[in-house]
């Protein structure tokens, strides 16, 4: 139980840390219904046929990779984690080393693929966005 204990706390800290970082993202900006309608049609008016005229399909693609990529690199951090108190707990145990160094190397590995996967869609998405 404890050990379990162990495991999951950290795991909703990470993902409450990561839930603080994403939320003003996500909050609403209404001082009041009307106030924000009133901006919304004024918005439209300027716009032609009351649409935007940007491309969204490519931006929201590329919002979404963004987010999964964001998650993966937040499983990246709880997993170096976890290595690292693995192989600090060890105690000389050749074998809790061994699975520590194993793991820490693959989540290198991990980072550097997701990273790689961040750059190549960002080109991607920008060069979309760029000839729509």
């Amino acid at each position: 139980m404890k050990k379990t204990l162990s495991f999951i706390f950290p795991l909703f800290i990470t993902f409450g840390f990561a839930l603080s970082i994403s939320a003003p993202a996500l909050t609403v900006h209404a001082a009041s219904p009307k106030t924000a309608v009133n901006q919304y049609v004024k918005e439209a008016a300027k716009k032609p046929y009351g649409r935007a005229t940007e491309n969204r399909l490519p931006l929201f693609i590329g919002n979404l990779i963004k987010v999964v990529l964001g998650v993966v690199g937040m499983i990246f951090l709880i997993l170096t984690v976890y290595a690292g108190v693995l192989y600090m707990t060890a105690a000389g145990d050749d074998t809790k080393v061994k699975k520590a160094k194993a793991m820490l190397g693959q989540t290198v590995i991990g980072l550097v693929i997701i990273i790689g996967a961040y750059v190549l869609t960002d080109y991607i998405i920008t060069k979309l966005a760029g000839a729509v």
